[in-house]
């Protein structure tokens, strides 16, 4: 009669006293206590919802009492009870089948996403949609992600050209942005060293932090802004989804508070957006030239000097192995925070140029057919269900 557990029933296998907290139910002549049981069984959710109080919600006698009951001859309820028990001895069986499937359905998933790291192509990832099991596709996500940072997914290409070029060249660059007072000096940053690597790559791949290869990382304004009608977009973190950024519901900023901003602190077409507050780590790739801030929940990677393909650095943030680091740095009890300063520091391995398009191009080949196979799923899926109903409806008809 309390709490969240209003609405449990038992039948006494011998004598005993109850304290406020239960209410004891003595059925009249011509009631079978196991269909009574069964039918309280049946009503918890509406003795739990007709709970009053805050905290600690409890249901009257007087409530229980009122409950309209209906009341078939006896012999009527010796049958349901037999019904039921029949019915519920099939679940039983059921369950156990279900849980021995579970257990090799799970040894054949280990098995599939093995074989699919091995040669993640098409035809692997339709075998491990099997009509026979099923993989998620959550979890699918994840391995193309995990297989396509760590080099797996394409073929390099010897004759392609290390990173260092580029990397040099984006240092240059950064230095320009720097003497021409266009951006604050980057903080500097150690090397990446032999024991933070993680697994190992292809020789033309190159380990480097993500404050290498950023003009800076910031985040938006901190004191409160004035909102209008009309005016830039204020980008928080319920703006910043994963992979992309909307403006849908964004307060916006009062023009004349918004031109008082300093513009080194304000994204830009091509730079990275990223959750820093709450729910940390999900980033977007800013690709409107339409003018708009964000607040302190949003941190902005600056690439103008970065010479890498963008939507391979998404990925790469998006991916197991760029949100666990995120997740394993973050503070906090109640609302979680990632620091810039720990972000800056970590690391991410850097293919050539034309190797990180076609990561990326594969990724989405691949992403794109799991959401065919997912679609496909979700509808055997309702098939199987409505055919459950159906076997049921027989059963108890």
């Amino acid at each position: 009669m309390y709490g969240a557990t209003i609405g449990r029933v038992a039948i006494l296998a011998e004598p005993a006293v109850t304290n406020q907290a239960v209410c004891g139910c003595t059925p009249f002549e011509g009631i079978y206590n196991r269909y009574l049981f069964n039918f309280l069984l049946s009503q918890r959710e509406r003795f739990h919802n007709a709970g009053e109080g805050g905290a600690q919600p409890n249901i009257s006698k007087v409530k229980i009492l009122a409950f309209p009951f209906p009341l078939p001859p006896f012999a009527e309820q010796q049958r349901i009870v037999a019904k039921v028990d029949e019915l519920m001895a099939l679940c039983d069986r059921l369950e156990a089948q279900e849980k021995e499937r579970e257990t090799r359905h799970a040894a054949l998933a280990r098995a599939s996403l093995s074989r699919f790291a091995d040669a993640p192509t098409p035809a692997n990832l339709t075998f491990l949609f099997h009509k026979s099991y099923t993989i998620s596709p959550a979890d699918l996500r994840k391995s193309i992600l995990t297989l396509a940072v760590q080099g797996k997914l394409v073929e390099s290409d010897p004759a392609e050209q290390t990173p260092e070029a580029l990397l040099e060249q984006m240092k240059k660059l950064r230095q320009q942005l720097v003497d021409e007072k266009k951006i604050r000096k980057p903080p500097d940053l150690l090397p990446v060293s032999e024991d933070e690597l993680p697994f190992s790559i292809h020789d033309s791949w190159r380990w480097v932090r993500w404050g290498h290869i950023c003009d800076w990382i910031t985040y938006g304004f901190t004191r409160p802004m004035s909102h209008v009608k009309n005016g830039p977009p204020i980008v928080t973190a319920k703006n910043v989804q994963d992979g992309f950024m909307t403006f849908e519901n964004a307060h916006r900023a009062s023009p004349i508070e918004f031109a008082a901003l300093n513009p080194k602190d304000l994204p830009r077409k091509g730079d990275i957006l990223i959750t820093k507050d709450g729910t940390i780590g999900r980033a977007a790739l800013v690709e409107t030239d339409e003018p708009f801030c964000i607040n302190q929940s949003v941190a902005v990677l600056w690439l103008e000097s970065c010479l890498l393909y963008r939507p391979f650095l998404l990925m790469v943030i998006r991916s197991p192995f760029g949100q666990d680091p995120i997740w394993e740095a973050a503070e906090g009890m109640a609302i979680k925070h990632l620091s810039i300063t720990d972000f800056g520091r970590m690391i991410l391995p850097i293919p050539p140029f034309g190797e990180q398009r076609r990561i990326v191009a594969k990724v989405d080949e691949l992403m794109a057919l799991v959401d065919e196979l997912e679609t496909q799923l979700a509808t055997s899926r309702t098939t199987a269900a409505k055919l459950l109903n159906a076997i049921l409806g027989q059963l108890t008809g």
